[in-house]
């Protein structure tokens, strides 16, 4: 179930703060029919910019511009509170972000649970906006996580500009364009993420391969045989004693005895 609304400003006599507060409430009313997603439709001057979220209405941020063009951000990231922002954020000021307009992140891009970036994406970013960052992997390293967010961040209605990836930029560009671009983003982020498993699978073999050079064995440890080994063995051969008294004497476990005892047969 679902319910539609509109809302028609023909004089524009509402700022940005009153649209967002009739929206807001409208939006709310119509919970009553599904909780599942909320979704906006913005005619601007002839340009349509679809913002859609998985949650209900009430748990959504919207803010509108009283401009048409939106506003630019920059995310920049580093792994570690010891690792320099300095070269990306001058990247981003020299595209023409503003200072205030770039958020950081002092943490890893294992996955999306950064400070920064949520309070980006779900308070600040809106559609028209424009999202800057200078390379891929600043948005972050898991390939599959990447790809969701992609697309997450282009049904807000927001565009995406990669600096050192030209190509990928969706600014300016038709629906037919931008879908373009996610095939070749997914194509990339695929590529990308096959190369660094063979990556991982070459340092790995090579990593094996100096240490057996060094002599290190793998594995689990030979296990060494008790002083008193064959003088068990030969009397729960005899059925002098059980199995159980045998591994008690031995103080061995039963998956090793019987695997020494089959393999000590076999010889």
């Amino acid at each position: 179930m679902c319910a539609i609304f509109g809302l028609i400003d023909y004089n524009h006599t509402l700022n940005a703060k009153q649209r967002e507060k009739l929206l807001r409430v409208l939006s709310e009313e119509c919970e009553e029919r599904g909780t599942d997603a909320t979704g906006y439709a913005f005619n601007h001057n002839g340009k349509l910019t679809i913002y859609k979220r998985p949650y209900a209405a009430h748990k959504v941020h919207l803010h509108l511009h009283d401009d048409s063009m939106g506003r630019t951000y920059g995310y920049a990231r580093v792994s570690s509170t010891e690792q320099n922002l300095d070269r990306q954020i001058g990247a981003l000021l020299e595209y023409g972000v503003e200072e205030r307009d770039i958020v950081t992140d002092k943490q890893s891009g294992k996955d999306f649970q950064r400070r920064g970036y949520l309070a980006l994406k779900n308070q600040m970013l809106r559609p028209g906006d424009t999202l800057v960052i200078k390379e891929m992997d600043r948005l972050g390293r898991d390939y599959g996580a990447i790809k969701d967010e992609w697309l997450d961040i282009q049904h807000m209605g927001v565009d995406i500009v990669i600096i050192d990836t030209p190509i990928l930029n969706t600014k300016e560009k038709s629906d037919l364009e931008k879908n373009l671009i996610c095939s070749i983003v997914f194509e990339l982020l695929a590529y990308t993420a096959e190369k660094e498993r063979r990556k991982i699978r070459i340092r790995q073999s090579e990593g094996i391969r100096l240490a057996l050079d060094k002599g290190v064995k793998f594995g689990r440890p030979e296990t060494t045989l008790p002083d008193n080994y064959a003088e068990v063995i030969d009397l729960w051969h005899s059925n002098q004693i059980t199995a159980v008294e045998a591994m008690k004497r031995l103080d061995m476990k039963k998956t090793t005895f019987y695997k020494l005892a089959r393999r000590l047969t076999n010889k």
